[in-house]
């Protein structure tokens, strides 16, 4: 998120990127609270999460895992992919814009 909101700091100009920003900060929101819904009230009765001998059922953790992990991911590479146009475009030479590029790909 503190990378998302410093793009929109950076790059205020450009709507469509700040509009592209806020879905994808949106996008990470959700995703990120319907983890920690999963995760809250994942079993029935909670207390079955910490005591598996617990009687209840639980839904399937490794499904839920890989469903958040590829969320994640997806996340990630709008988050990566996002600043690359507008530095594509920067009225500078090749090489300055391969060094901004390289300094917004780290993640500074």
């Amino acid at each position: 998120m503190s990378i998302l909101v410093m793009y929109l700091r950076v790059f205020s100009v450009n709507k469509r990127f700040r509009y592209a920003t806020w879905a994808t900060m949106f996008f990470v929101c959700g995703y990120l609270l319907s983890n920690f819904w999963t995760q809250l009230f994942g079993c029935s009765p909670r207390s079955k999460y910490w005591i598996p001998d617990t009687p209840g059922h639980c839904i399937n953790y490794t499904k839920a895992g890989q469903a958040y992990g590829s969320m994640n991911i997806a996340s990630d590479l709008l988050i990566f992919i996002l600043p690359l146009p507008i530095v594509w475009r920067l009225q500078m030479p090749l090489k300055e814009r391969l060094g901004v590029l390289l300094i917004f790909m780290s993640g500074f």
